[in-house]
């Protein structure tokens, strides 16, 4: 037990040393450049941003170096219905401050259906387009950092989002995409796939909740799996520093309505809920690690056949909550004290 204690009170310092390297882009060294709007592969050209590249897979289209600041009618950067192989590297999109999206918004949930139909500007927009890497980009400010719509093939990586509604999101039928070592620090959420998102891969990103100045508590999930399948998340995480959340709904990981999802090394600590399934079936959670929150997993009614194996669990207020009891527990570690109203897991250690 005195060894738990130590971890609890190292992990925060250590938790913080395994973030990814902050990749914010020095702004004053960029050219100002009006919003980009691509339709179509004829639509990569110089007028556009682009300053090289054929489409190629060996010498695609590049867009880099750029500060562009999105409007009410125009996301930062928008590419639509394109195969070429194109880059967006080392840029930085902002607006004014994500917050304002969900007044206008009115409160309604910040995952739009319509983009159309968005209040606010998106950052980077991809709508049915594949073959894209997007690197090394800050964006500040939007209704939601990145967003791909019936989109594949697309890489994100080592990017920081901040003061946005939302962070990534990966949605409506896209498929085959991957989101590597980025950091969100975002109102709503960080990293979101939902509509129907399938066999798409998260590996070693970090998410933490922003909270209003403005006095406006939105809810925060960290990781959001919703209406999805097949998708993996490894090595990631999500912290509350200090235990500084505000609404009792924050969580790190959400999973509901999602079948054969693999989520593995998940990292949670100082959240009102770490890791939540609803309404889901047959997902994986393994060797992940719950320190210090008041919940550690929650487990709905109506969720079944999902397996929880390899987890620790240390200074939750309540580690493991089963309602549904049909799912199945396997070398957790870490006793859980039960009340008698409810299941819950019981974990083998000390």
């Amino acid at each position: 037990m005195k060894v738990y204690k130590v971890i609890q009170m190292i992990l925060p310092i250590v938790g913080s040393c395994f973030l990814p390297t902050l990749y914010a882009v020095d702004a004053s060294e960029l050219s100002l450049h009006s919003p980009i709007y691509i339709k179509g592969n004829d639509g990569f050209t110089m007028e556009n941003g682009v300053i090289s590249g054929n489409g190629t897979q060996e010498n695609p289209y590049v867009i880099e170096n750029l500060k562009i600041r999105a409007n009410l009618r125009n996301d930062g950067i928008r590419i639509e219905d394109t195969d070429k192989y194109f880059v967006i590297r080392n840029c930085y999109i902002f607006y004014l401050d994500g917050i304002l999206a969900m007044r206008l918004n009115r409160g309604k949930s910040p995952y739009f259906q319509n983009e159309n139909k968005k209040p606010y500007p998106i950052g980077i927009f991809l709508d049915n387009v594949s073959h894209g890497l997007i690197e090394n980009c800050t964006i500040r400010g939007t209704y939601q950092a990145i967003c791909l719509n019936r989109s594949s093939y697309i890489i994100i990586k080592d990017c920081y989002v901040y003061e946005n509604l939302c962070g990534i999101g990966i949605k409506s039928g896209s498929h085959h995409n991957k989101i590597l070592r980025c950091r969100t620090f975002n109102y709503a959420c960080g990293v979101c796939l939902y509509q129907n998102a399938s066999n798409n891969t998260v590996i070693a990103c970090s998410s933490i909740p922003l909270r209003s100045l403005r006095g406006l508590r939105v809810s925060w999930t960290g990781y959001y799996v919703h209406d999805s399948n097949y998708n993996k998340e490894i090595n990631c995480e999500a912290f509350c520093p200090g235990k500084t959340f505000i609404n009792l709904k924050d969580k790190g990981m959400w999973i509901r309505n999602a079948t054969n999802n693999l989520i593995k090394g998940f990292l949670c600590y100082g959240l009102p809920r770490g890791v939540v399934v609803e309404k889901a079936s047959n997902n994986v959670i393994l060797n992940s690690k719950c320190f210090n929150n008041f919940i550690g997993f929650y487990v709905g009614l109506r969720t079944e056949g999902n397996l929880f194996s390899g987890n620790l669990f240390i200074g939750n207020w309540m580690d493991a909550l089963d309602f549904s009891r049909r799912n199945l527990w396997y070398d957790n570690y870490k006793k859980v004290t039960s009340p008698d109203v409810v299941f819950l897991t019981l974990c083998i250690s000390d």
